[in-house]
């Protein structure tokens, strides 16, 4: 990604596999997904911070996570919210 570029992300938690199935049958979803593009992945956060919270004071949070393909080290800022789809 280039340093221009914008990351949106949405996140969802449904209680049930059945919650999934419905969700994503729902016109909006099923138009912003690719076919097949939906895939289940195991994932591991870890968040640190400074011991006197340096990084949440100024509105970072810094996380490594581990996936199936290795592991990801993210500096994220403080985004803004819109409609539910963090910018």
């Amino acid at each position: 990604m280039a340093l221009n570029d914008t990351e949106m992300e949405i996140k969802l938690v449904a209680a049930t596999d059945e919650v999934w199935t419905e969700l994503f049958a729902l016109p909006l979803i099923a138009e912003l997904t690719i076919g097949g593009s939906i895939k289940e992945k195991k994932l591991e956060s870890h968040y640190f911070d400074t011991v006197n919270g340096v990084l949440a004071r100024h509105g970072f949070a810094y996380r490594i996570r581990r996936t199936p393909d290795g592991l990801i080290a993210t500096l994220k800022t403080a985004g803004r919210m819109e409609g539910g789809i963090a910018h």
